[in-house]
């Protein structure tokens, strides 16, 4: 299958990710740990999973962001010039047996018809697979040829709507995204969820607030973002901000990352909060 996996790390719980890592090692040819941590302890521990058969570590000495990780992935996946095909994985992703054998069978039947940027895991729908605007990073199998005219990750982003943005730009070049219903995933999203009124909604740290926040607003201005998407955003934004401070802890210090990141937005400032 030639497949490389990118997985991006941040200071994870090691238990988990060891765990995970060896599980997902065995789906793919190669694997490259990008690893983005600051603690120093969970980097001498990610430096002995670095020493795997078939696997390779790249330090990037404190938190770059993933878009950076991602990126560096595949120009060293490039640089081995063995790999036709890469695999993202999050560190807290386990990816369920079989998926790489069902994402080829797909990905080569459907490559007849489409020219294809990238297959995800499953949306939710019962159909065998479906063609959608945009899939999350973590599970998503690409080749690697496709970001040669795609071009890579946005790093002025940093962390959140990167895979959006790259997907939109690759339907602009007339490339498809095809969500494969039946590959699957277990990963976790946010810290936990609040469930109100039969709804349930996923809580994002202040600092991943502040980031889905001003990146929403510097993607609004992007001609190819789908304008539903637009519309669909700006609405959550309005009307999750009184729950925000109404259902969460710490509100004076929820307050201040949303004030900053509209700050940074009119500011133009991107990349890592500072």
């Amino acid at each position: 299958m030639s497949v490389c996996a990118i997985i991006v790390t941040y200071n994870p719980n090691m238990m988990e990710f060891s765990n995970y890592y060896h599980l997902n090692r065995k789906e793919v040819d190669y694997t490259l740990i990008v690893d983005n941590s600051e603690d120093s302890m969970i980097k001498k521990e990610i430096a002995l999973l670095g020493n795997s058969e078939n696997t390779e570590l790249i330090d990037l000495g404190g938190n770059k962001g993933i878009a950076y990780a991602q990126n560096i992935g595949i120009k060293r996946a490039k640089e081995l010039q063995k790999f036709k095909y890469i695999l993202f994985l999050d560190q807290d992703t386990l990816l369920m047996k079989g998926s790489l054998s069902n994402y080829m069978r797909y990905y080569n039947e459907l490559s007849k018809t489409y020219s294809i940027a990238a297959l995800g895991v499953s949306n939710g729908s019962d159909e065998e697979y479906s063609r959608v605007n945009q899939i999350i990073s973590s599970g998503t199998f690409s080749p690697l040829k496709v970001f040669d005219d795609v071009g890579y990750f946005d790093e002025s982003l940093f962390i959140d709507f990167v895979e959006y943005d790259w997907c939109w730009r690759a339907l602009e070049k007339n490339y498809s995204i095809f969500s494969i219903n039946i590959v699957k995933i277990k990963h976790m999203h946010g810290s936990g969820k609040i469930h109100l009124f039969g709804f349930s909604m996923v809580i994002p740290s202040n600092i991943r607030l502040y980031y889905q926040y001003r990146n929403i607003l510097f993607l609004l201005h992007r001609k190819y973002v789908p304008l539903k998407w637009k519309i669909k955003m700006v609405l959550k934004m309005i009307l999750k901000i009184p729950l925000y401070f109404l259902l969460l802890p710490h509100r004076k210090k929820t307050l201040k990352y949303l004030l900053k990141a509209f700050r940074d937005y009119f500011l133009n400032k991107k990349g890592k909060i500072v």
